[in-house]
């Protein structure tokens, strides 16, 4: 049981390579809006997702690759180490699994990665001249659709954000010189929030007005923190709701394999509860990222500086540690600007927004969460999120329940003691009187992260036109919490949140002896059919594993 176990978690985890790092990537959809615009110019900073380009012009890394989109897909190539994983926790043999998932990695990240002291190889770079031309300085209006975004600024999302902050300051002088205005509004979302704080670490924020985060990565992505620290734990509930809206079961192109992997899983969950602290005790999950995991991020995003940022301050340390064991001295330059960025920026991120804020910035928090499960492999996974980020760092400092519950009633009864029951949300989940900037904080239910529709995008808009002085409380039409209907086509809509539109708490006991019954059924039934299969000649288990 432990080795089916393990299996079906290592798989989970490689998974989370090919997708983790790089889930927070898309770009949004833009529709014409009609806003109130503010005579301070603003900037428009998106996340990740911009193409990778030779010295050529080709395209050398793209978002999406390994869907199949540049002819690799992350099920066919987990199918294809699927056997030899099976070897390798069964019998110990590491070696062929690596140099087999090492051999599919490799080139498709060769010229993407950076070197050994973080900078581009290959003449590597994005398209900065889609978005603004450094040679005459015209900045191009955020693609003519958005009123109250003035100039779009690009980065090379692999770099270090204290480099990225230089061009951003570079281009913020230009804007200023441009429309003759002493400061600018920004709007950075994802990982672009890391370049926004990194760039007022470095020069201060007196040219800003209002700075706006939206579902900022800041302050770390779980995910890629669980994956780069080897601090990896499968709370069992939020492995089950990854299973329950992924109706495919495990991402494999062999579905008798994926049957057996979702299923077996699946009954696990009831039974053992998947324990975190027991499943990080399993000798085979230690072995594996022994092993292979260490190499697998080496050979795709270790090498990234931007990627590094999403990792979260409680993690790095160990993180570094652990990747860089024994390679220290290869990656000696990429490691100075690791630490350099945790120094002036990861570890101090409160303290910066908190300065900037009492030099006259108005900073505005935008989070998002819904039913949409994180990858489970950090035991936050199980609390409210947007697929990518939990809402306690998305809207930095919330108190968040744990999906399908709301915040005690004692916890709630507190809140209300205190004179800030006005900041717990109409559906029990959420409360932001903890949050940095509990005023100026909006939170949206139903709307996923790598969502951007052109609705939210309005309550930056107004905010910026108000000059910061729009807050939750003061205007009707966006109050603290608001309900998405989902989607990032031009029909989505926010309103507000009530007690109907928000989440609705799954109050039933997650483990049953009827939903154990009735998956145990199913686990059986699924054996059966393996041996009716063997017995009539339709599977041979030598197409699984080595001969030998």
């Amino acid at each position: 049981m432990k080795k089916i176990l393990s299996v079906v978690l290592a798989t989970l985890m490689l998974v989370s390579v090919f997708t983790a790092a790089f889930s927070a990537s898309a770009f949004s959809a833009y529709d014409e809006m009609t806003l109130g615009i503010s005579d301070i110019p603003n900037i428009w900073i998106r996340g990740q997702g911009q193409d990778i380009f030779d010295e050529n012009g080709g395209v050398i890394y793209s978002d999406g690759i390994f869907d199949g989109e540049e002819g690799v897909s992350a099920s066919d190539a987990i199918s294809e180490c699927m056997p030899l994983l099976l070897d390798a926790v069964t019998k110990g043999d590491w070696d062929a699994y690596n140099e087999k998932v090492l051999s599919i990695i490799e080139p498709v990240y060769r010229r993407a990665r950076l070197d050994g002291n973080g900078d581009p190889q290959y003449g590597s770079h994005i398209n900065r001249d889609y978005f603004f031309n450094f040679t005459n300085y015209n900045m191009k209006a955020a693609n003519g659709k958005y009123a109250f975004l003035s100039y779009e600024f690009a980065f090379d999302w692999r770099l270090d954000p204290m480099e990225i902050a230089a061009d951003l300051k570079t281009f913020i002088d230009r804007v200023k010189s441009v429309t003759g205005k002493d400061k600018v509004n920004v709007a950075a979302r994802c990982e672009a929030t890391n370049v926004l704080a990194a760039y007022i670490a470095e020069y201060g924020s007196d040219d800003l007005n209002c700075a706006s985060f939206y579902v900022n990565t800041l302050f770390g992505e779980d995910t890629v923190s669980a994956v780069y620290s080897g601090n990896v734990s499968f709370n069992g509930e939020a492995v089950q709701r990854y299973l329950d809206h992924n109706n495919d079961g495990i991402a494999i192109e062999d579905d008798l394999l994926s049957e057996i992997l979702t299923k077996s899983l699946a009954l696990l969950v009831d039974t053992y509860s998947l324990d975190g602290a027991t499943v990080m005790l399993s000798p085979v999950i230690q072995k594996f990222y022994q092993e292979s995991f260490t190499k697998i991020i080496m050979a795709s995003y270790g090498t990234m500086p931007g990627i590094w940022s999403l990792v979260n301050a409680e993690s790095y340390a160990r993180a570094k540690k652990y990747i860089f064991a024994g390679i220290e001295d290869e990656y000696a330059g990429l490691i100075e600007k690791l630490d350099n960025y945790d120094a002036k920026v990861r570890q101090r991120a409160d303290e910066i927004l908190l300065d900037a804020a009492e030099n006259g910035v108005n900073i505005q928090f935008i989070g998002k969460y819904g039913d949409f499960p994180m990858k489970p492999v950090s035991e936050s996974a199980r609390f409210q999120n947007d697929n990518t980020l939990i809402l306690s760092n998305a809207a930095r400092g919330a108190t968040v329940s744990e999906f399908g519950k709301i915040l005690s009633k004692k916890y709630r009864q507190s809140v209300e003691d205190a004179g800030k029951g006005q900041y717990i949300s109409p559906d029990l989940a959420v409360d932001c009187s903890t949050c940095l900037f509990p005023d100026t904080t909006w939170v949206v239910y139903n709307s996923n992260h790598q969502d951007f529709p052109a609705c939210i995008n309005e309550i930056i808009a107004d905010f910026f036109a108000s000059d910061g002085t729009m807050t939750v409380f003061n205007q009707e039409k966006f109050p603290q919490f608001l309900y998405c209907t989902g989607g990032d086509d031009e029909n989505t809509a926010v309103m507000p949140m009530t007690k109907e539109n928000g989440a609705q708490p799954n109050t039933e006991a997650s483990h049953t002896k009827t939903t154990i019954r009735e998956k145990f059924v199913e686990f059986l039934k699924m054996i059966i059919k393996i041996f009716k299969m063997i017995y009539n000649g339709e599977l041979k288990l030598s197409d699984y594993f080595n001969k030998d």
